[in-house]
């Protein structure tokens, strides 16, 4: 087990900032983009899949059979 762990800290929730040069130049700088994906997940990712060009667009997001997800 590991020092983080023992001391009650889960890796996975731990946060790493970005360099501030490299979070000055990321495409997108709003930070209010975490709040509006929460609120509608499928909805956030089709809305940036419609700003790619689709030969067929597509009928559902993606399939969600815990904890599988198939993104169609």
């Amino acid at each position: 087990m590991s020092e983080e762990q023992q001391n009650g800290q889960d890796l996975a929730e731990q946060v790493y900032e970005p360099p501030e040069e490299f979070a000055k130049n990321a495409n997108i700088q709003d930070p209010e983009i975490w709040d509006k994906a929460a609120e509608d997940y499928e909805g956030f990712w089709e809305s940036w899949a419609k700003e790619l060009h689709w030969f067929k667009e597509w009928d559902q997001v993606h399939n969600w059979d815990p904890p599988f997800t198939q993104w169609l």
